[in-house]
Protein backbone atom coordinates (compact mmCIF):
# COMPACT_ATOMS: atom_id res chain seq x y z
CA UNK A 1 0.00 0.00 0.00
CA UNK A 2 2.82 2.41 0.76
CA UNK A 3 4.00 2.29 -2.87
CA UNK A 4 0.59 3.41 -4.11
CA UNK A 5 0.84 6.43 -1.79
CA UNK A 6 4.17 7.38 -3.37
CA UNK A 7 2.67 6.94 -6.83
CA UNK A 8 -0.19 9.22 -5.85
CA UNK A 9 2.24 11.81 -4.44
CA UNK A 10 4.27 11.93 -7.65
CA UNK A 11 1.13 11.90 -9.78
CA UNK A 12 -0.30 14.75 -7.70
CA UNK A 13 2.88 16.78 -8.11
CA UNK A 14 2.89 16.14 -11.83
CA UNK A 15 -0.77 16.99 -12.28
CA UNK A 16 -0.46 20.06 -10.08
CA UNK A 17 2.24 21.30 -12.43
CA UNK A 18 -0.08 22.17 -15.28
CA UNK A 19 -3.64 23.15 -16.00
CA UNK A 20 -5.80 24.54 -18.74
CA UNK A 21 -5.64 28.21 -19.46
CA UNK A 22 -8.59 30.23 -18.17
CA UNK A 23 -11.51 30.94 -20.47
CA UNK A 24 -11.34 34.16 -22.45
CA UNK A 25 -12.04 37.10 -20.20
CA UNK A 26 -11.70 35.02 -17.04
CA UNK A 27 -8.70 37.00 -15.88
CA UNK A 28 -4.96 36.79 -15.91
CA UNK A 29 -3.14 33.62 -14.97
CA UNK A 30 0.12 33.43 -13.04
CA UNK A 31 1.20 30.36 -14.94
CA UNK A 32 3.75 29.77 -17.66
CA UNK A 33 3.03 29.07 -21.31
CA UNK A 34 4.77 25.99 -22.68
CA UNK A 35 7.64 28.03 -24.19
CA UNK A 36 8.39 29.70 -20.86
CA UNK A 37 8.19 26.37 -19.04
CA UNK A 38 10.60 24.83 -21.56
CA UNK A 39 13.01 27.73 -20.98
CA UNK A 40 12.80 27.06 -17.25
CA UNK A 41 13.37 23.34 -17.87
CA UNK A 42 16.35 23.95 -20.14
CA UNK A 43 17.96 26.39 -17.68
CA UNK A 44 17.73 23.80 -14.89
CA UNK A 45 18.88 21.00 -17.20
CA UNK A 46 21.97 23.03 -18.09
CA UNK A 47 23.07 22.72 -14.44
CA UNK A 48 22.68 18.92 -14.37
CA UNK A 49 24.57 16.02 -15.94
CA UNK A 50 22.50 12.99 -16.85
CA UNK A 51 23.80 9.45 -16.45
CA UNK A 52 25.13 7.78 -19.60
CA UNK A 53 22.38 6.59 -21.92
CA UNK A 54 19.93 9.31 -20.97
CA UNK A 55 19.23 12.53 -22.83
CA UNK A 56 17.06 15.57 -22.47
CA UNK A 57 13.75 15.40 -24.37
CA UNK A 58 13.01 17.55 -27.41
CA UNK A 59 10.73 20.54 -27.01
CA UNK A 60 7.90 18.71 -28.78
CA UNK A 61 7.73 16.32 -25.81
CA UNK A 62 6.03 19.00 -23.73
CA UNK A 63 2.27 19.38 -23.86
CA UNK A 64 1.24 22.76 -25.31
CA UNK A 65 -2.48 22.15 -25.82
CA UNK A 66 -5.09 19.95 -24.23
CA UNK A 67 -7.08 17.46 -26.28
CA UNK A 68 -9.85 20.04 -26.62
CA UNK A 69 -7.44 22.69 -27.92
CA UNK A 70 -6.91 24.82 -24.81
CA UNK A 71 -3.44 26.11 -24.04
CA UNK A 72 -1.73 24.33 -21.16
CA UNK A 73 -0.56 26.65 -18.39
CA UNK A 74 2.28 25.39 -16.20
CA UNK A 75 2.90 26.50 -12.66
CA UNK A 76 6.16 28.40 -12.15
CA UNK A 77 8.84 25.91 -11.10
CA UNK A 78 7.33 22.98 -12.99
CA UNK A 79 10.14 22.99 -15.57
CA UNK A 80 12.78 23.02 -12.85
CA UNK A 81 11.28 20.16 -10.87
CA UNK A 82 10.71 18.10 -14.02
CA UNK A 83 14.36 18.48 -15.07
CA UNK A 84 15.52 17.60 -11.55
CA UNK A 85 13.33 14.51 -11.51
CA UNK A 86 14.64 13.35 -14.91
CA UNK A 87 18.22 13.83 -13.68
CA UNK A 88 17.46 11.82 -10.53
CA UNK A 89 15.83 9.03 -12.55
CA UNK A 90 18.85 8.79 -14.84
CA UNK A 91 21.17 8.15 -11.90
CA UNK A 92 18.82 5.71 -10.20
CA UNK A 93 18.67 3.84 -13.51
CA UNK A 94 22.45 3.51 -13.50
CA UNK A 95 22.50 2.47 -9.83
CA UNK A 96 19.99 -0.30 -10.54
CA UNK A 97 21.51 -1.46 -13.83
CA UNK A 98 22.28 -5.14 -14.02
CA UNK A 99 25.92 -5.87 -14.65
CA UNK A 100 27.12 -2.63 -13.07
CA UNK A 101 30.20 -2.97 -10.90
CA UNK A 102 29.73 -2.22 -7.21
CA UNK A 103 31.91 0.88 -7.68
CA UNK A 104 29.69 2.14 -10.54
CA UNK A 105 26.54 1.32 -8.58
CA UNK A 106 27.80 3.16 -5.48
CA UNK A 107 28.88 6.18 -7.55
CA UNK A 108 25.53 6.36 -9.34
CA UNK A 109 23.62 6.03 -6.08
CA UNK A 110 25.73 8.77 -4.48
CA UNK A 111 24.88 11.01 -7.44
CA UNK A 112 21.15 10.16 -7.19
CA UNK A 113 21.16 10.96 -3.46
CA UNK A 114 22.23 14.51 -4.35
CA UNK A 115 18.56 14.97 -5.27
CA UNK A 116 18.26 16.45 -1.77
CA UNK A 117 20.02 19.57 -3.13
CA UNK A 118 17.59 20.11 -6.01
CA UNK A 119 14.63 22.42 -6.45
CA UNK A 120 12.48 19.31 -6.82
CA UNK A 121 13.35 18.09 -3.33
CA UNK A 122 13.73 21.41 -1.49
CA UNK A 123 10.77 23.26 -2.99
CA UNK A 124 8.42 21.14 -5.10
CA UNK A 125 7.78 18.25 -2.75
CA UNK A 126 5.12 18.86 -0.16
CA UNK A 127 6.11 17.99 3.42
CA UNK A 128 4.32 14.62 3.48
CA UNK A 129 5.83 13.58 0.15
CA UNK A 130 9.28 14.76 1.21
CA UNK A 131 9.07 12.68 4.39
CA UNK A 132 8.19 9.57 2.41
CA UNK A 133 10.81 10.26 -0.28
CA UNK A 134 13.45 10.87 2.38
CA UNK A 135 12.74 7.40 3.76
CA UNK A 136 13.25 5.95 0.27
CA UNK A 137 16.58 7.80 -0.02
CA UNK A 138 17.69 6.87 3.51
CA UNK A 139 16.97 3.20 2.93
CA UNK A 140 18.88 3.30 -0.38
CA UNK A 141 21.86 4.88 1.36
CA UNK A 142 21.80 1.97 3.82
CA UNK A 143 21.83 -0.59 1.01
CA UNK A 144 18.10 -1.34 0.73
CA UNK A 145 17.43 -0.57 -2.94
CA UNK A 146 13.90 -2.05 -3.05
CA UNK A 147 12.06 1.22 -2.31
CA UNK A 148 14.13 3.26 -4.77
CA UNK A 149 13.66 0.51 -7.39
CA UNK A 150 9.90 0.66 -6.81
CA UNK A 151 9.92 4.43 -7.22
CA UNK A 152 11.95 4.09 -10.41
CA UNK A 153 9.66 1.43 -11.86
CA UNK A 154 6.54 3.49 -11.14
CA UNK A 155 7.78 6.98 -11.99
CA UNK A 156 10.83 6.96 -14.25
CA UNK A 157 10.99 6.29 -17.96
CA UNK A 158 13.23 7.75 -20.62
CA UNK A 159 10.08 9.04 -22.30
CA UNK A 160 8.86 10.93 -19.24
CA UNK A 161 9.72 14.55 -18.70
Amino acid sequence: MRNSGWCFAVLFLTLAGCSQSPAAGAGKTDGLKVGDMISEYRAEAATLKLADGWGWPGDQSFLAKTEDGHNVVYQPGFGRQAADRRWYCSWVSKALAGGATSKDREGALAEALKVRQTYYYTTSLQAESRTFFEDVLRRASLGDLAPIAGDFQQNCTKESI
